[in-house]
């Protein structure tokens, strides 16, 4: 790094915009800069601030690594919040694109998706927008399937809705009435997310977000054609091994769920990624989370019919 700098320096001192306001001595362990003009301070100023970025960038690409190395081996996610407590969303953002464009060397993109962290059970502050990330094809699983939970770490259940068009959006949806033109249809999702950090009491949105909301697997159910009906305004049971777990209501109806899967279109496009027609978009309600174990899962609603699922493992 510091051949690098001198390099730049002498590139500096020797161009016809600096060279005649300044002395600059080369020492064999290091350099001094004598009669700096302003210009040339600047110019240095300049050059720290990049290099300092390019550091930083480094150590990112470092952290992204470790949640590729973490995926494949089914480890526990590092906290990028531990590592850097003052990472802005945006940050970790660019981390999250790094991490999934270094899967899709061996991935392919299955959908996106809209995730709402409940802060009670995270011990977080109030989160506004839902965290996007990315669906692999890989996680998407029909209905009726036996899956494992071998490398799972501590597998939770929640109720999402999925969302196809009949048509590729290639530019924003400008508002809902646009976007209802653009539904073909919605299906149940069952997505069960691993929460694998190794100290959820010190997870903030941020890791979230970085890791990619740390999906394991998205259950489909079968689709029901969008018509222009209410669809997120039944209750959702849930049967565990035949017996009734719990019955609940979503916290949205169809209006704030329209405007969920809206954003959710947009900030993928915002991300730069493509929406064909059949890609699957999901969305959240953070109506509730069940701990996942061995057994049958039945998943039943009243407008967007049912899925069920075996852990055999």
């Amino acid at each position: 790094m510091k051949v690098i700098l001198l390099r730049i320096l002498k590139f500096l001192t020797n161009n016809s915009y600096c060279k005649n306001y300044n002395r600059v001595y080369f020492l064999n362990k290091g350099f001094m800069i004598v009669g700096l003009s302003n210009r040339l301070i600047i110019c240095i100023s300049l050059l720290v601030v990049v290099m300092v970025s390019c550091i930083e960038q480094q150590k990112l690409s470092v952290y992204e690594d470790q949640l590729v190395y973490a995926f494949e081996l089914d480890k526990q996610m590092p906290l990028v919040s531990e590592e850097y407590p003052n990472l802005s969303e945006e940050e970790a953002y660019r981390i999250q694109k790094g991490y999934v464009n270094k899967l899709l060397a061996h991935e392919n993109i299955g959908g996106y998706k809209a995730s709402f962290i409940d802060t009670k059970v995270h011990n977080m502050d109030k989160v506004g927008n839902p965290i996007f990330s990315v669906i692999f094809e890989s996680d998407i699983q029909p209905h009726n399937s036996e899956l494992s939970l071998y490398g799972i770490h501590k597998p939770v259940l929640e109720t999402y809705l999925g969302f196809t068009f009949n048509q590729s959006i290639q530019n924003k949806v400008n508002d809902i009435d646009e976007l209802k033109s653009l539904i073909d249809s919605y299906r149940l999702i069952g997505d069960i997310t691993d929460l694998k950090f190794h100290n959820l009491n010190k997870t903030k949105t941020v890791d979230f977000i970085a890791t990619n909301a740390v999906s394991s697997f998205i259950l489909v159910g079968d689709t029901t054609k969008y018509t222009g009906q209410d669809f997120h305004n039944s209750l959702v049971q849930i049967n565990y091994n035949n017996n009734q777990l719990y019955e609940l209501r979503p916290k949205r109806d169809t209006q704030k769920a329209l405007e969920d899967l809206l954003w959710l279109i947009n900030t993928t496009i915002d991300h730069g990624y493509p929406i064909e027609k059949g890609t699957l978009l999901s969305i959240g309600d953070k109506a509730h989370l069940t701990p996942v174990r061995h057994g049958s899962y039945e998943m039943l609603t009243e407008t967007a019919g049912m899925l069920s699922f075996k852990i055999i493992q």
